[in-house]
């Protein structure tokens, strides 16, 4: 249980026995890792697991005022970079890359799956969704192609496209990964070894030309510790590729807890991953715009347009897997937001922040100083501690409660 929550397993038990009092920290995690929402009347719950979106400008801060609705300055600036990308950026998990001497690798906006749950978090804040952040970058496309032509300052640009200008998009969606997760159920779930073992008897028909699976495990004191299974449909590079694999025993093993206790604490099982790069990508999110269709209901059209599952060599479809995939009521796209995790915050700042901090300290003791109080905390990180103060507040005036009733 230490594992699940994030903490030390000296620190659980003082809580346990209690001589440790909950913290706020501690006590949403708890909420969170313990008292997860199933989604009971889905078999399949979809949700975003990866988004990346690319801007050909130099004009970061426009980007990041136009898209995401934040301002450049809450952004830390990392000492390294990816992709041929000289900066790179970070908010939380979102990683914002740029390139200003490069408009054709102008701006990248980078979302893995913590980033999409904290993104998420983000347009909530600001009501807004994931339609109104894509609509958002269709609008400001607009706005870069018309500066393209008239070569003009953002704020001056007009509407006035040509072919010149058509020829290549100014924004496109790189990729976009969409999951779709099936819960724990005490009836029973869909099997994957049973996938695995219809590819090997050639009861699939698919229209990928290859597939690999993955599956390990290792023998502790506790016994044979399982990995789960991973099947791969299609190279990593090709569009679609697809990725299921046992997400309960993926979890177990990064949490170093067992089975059960996933499934009791997230409800997790399989999930089923659709990756979509490039012009499938681009085209699904301005399709999405154009029509607003259910999500959840196209992830699990692009897999039974890809994949036929027989049960036999009579041409008879395998009931289970189209049970899981083939029902409207059985799935429903959803946002899971989650308010920023500082854990990574703290180990950036001792690994970076700190050593520099000691040194300018020893170097100018009067300017450091000076510097430190004149420092302002960002937006982020204020609306971080507001709403810390708020959950201890609300604490105390709970054990005042109760020390009040108990007299």
């Amino acid at each position: 249980m230490a594992n699940v929550l994030g903490i030390s397993k000296g620190y659980y038990c003082k809580l346990e026995n209690g001589t440790k009092e909950v913290t706020p920290e501690v006590e949403a995690k708890i909420r969170e890792r313990l008292f997860f929402k199933r989604q009971e009347h889905s078999l399949l719950v979809a949700s975003f697991d990866w988004v990346s979106l690319h801007f050909r400008t130099t004009d970061i801060e426009t980007v990041v005022k136009q898209i995401l609705k934040l301002d450049l300055s809450e952004f830390s600036l990392e000492n390294y970079a990816r992709y041929q990308y000289p900066v790179m950026y970070r908010y939380g998990a979102l990683n914002l890359y740029v390139d200003a001497a490069n408009s054709e690798h102008g701006v990248l906006i980078e979302c893995s799956g913590m980033a999409c749950r904290e993104l998420e978090q983000i347009l909530k804040d600001q009501g807004r969704d994931w339609y109104e952040l894509f609509n958002d970058c269709l609008v400001f496309e607009e706005v870069l192609r018309a500066r393209s032509v008239m070569d003009l300052p953002v704020d001056e640009a007009v509407d006035a496209p040509t072919e010149k200008a058509q020829l290549q998009a100014p924004f496109n969606v790189t990729r976009l990964d969409l999951a779709l997760d099936e819960f724990y159920s005490e009836a029973g779930n869909y099997h994957l070894l049973d996938l695995f073992a219809r590819f090997h008897a050639g009861l699939i028909s698919t229209r990928k030309r290859s597939y690999s699976s993955q599956m390990g495990g290792k023998y502790t004191k506790a016994g044979l510790y399982n990995d789960g299974l991973t099947l791969y449909l299609g190279s990593p590079q090709s569009t679609p590729f697809f990725r299921f694999y046992e997400k309960d025993a993926e979890r177990a093993k990064a949490l170093g807890t067992s089975l059960d206790t996933i499934h009791d604490v997230t409800g997790f099982k399989n999930r089923y991953e659709v990756v979509l790069r490039g012009e499938k990508s681009d085209g699904f999110i301005r399709r999405y715009v154009l029509e607003y269709f259910d999500l959840a209901q196209q992830a699990v059209g692009i897999i039974n347009a890809n994949l036929v599952v027989f049960s036999d060599f009579q041409g008879h479809l395998d009931e289970d897997w189209y049970t899981l995939m083939n029902s409207r009521e059985a799935y429903q796209f959803v946002m899971t937001p989650k308010v920023m995790d500082v854990t990574k915050t703290w180990t950036w700042a001792e690994k970076v922040v700190f050593p520099t901090m000691a040194f300018l300290k020893k170097e100018n003791k009067r300017k450091f100083f000076e510097m430190l109080g004149d420092a302002k905390i960002s937006k982020r990180y204020a609306d971080y501690l507001k709403l810390k103060e708020e959950a201890e507040h609300q604490q105390r005036s709970q054990r005042k409660n109760k020390t009040s009733g108990a007299r």
